[in-house]
C-alpha cells in the first residue's frame, strides 16, 4: 500500500500547483469523480486537497478493478 500513499501524496502535491487548482472541476470531472463526493471534500476541516486527491485515487482504483474483473 505504500505506492499507493505515495500517489496520493503525488496527486495531492499536483493539485496544490495553481494552475491545476484553476482546473479542479474540469479535473474532476474527466477522473468520473461525483459532484456530491467533490464537495463533501471540500466541505471537509481538514486539508481538503487531501480528500480530493484521495478521491481520485480511489476512483482510478476503482476503474482498474472493474477493468480487470468485468473484462
Amino acid at each position: 500500500f505504500s505506492d499507493v500513499f505515495a500517489f496520493r501524496d503525488a496527486v495531492e502535491a499536483e493539485l496544490l500547483r495553481p494552475q491545476t487548482a484553476a482546473q479542479l472541476p474540469q479535473l474532476l470531472y474527466r477522473a468520473d469523480v461525483p459532484e456530491k463526493y467533490a464537495s463533501a471534500a471540500f466541505g471537509t476541516d481538514a486539508a481538503p486537497y487531501r480528500a480530493v486527491a484521495e478521491l481520485l485515487v480511489i476512483r482510478a482504483l476503482q476503474k482498474v478493478w472493474f477493468r480487470k474483473n468485468y473484462r
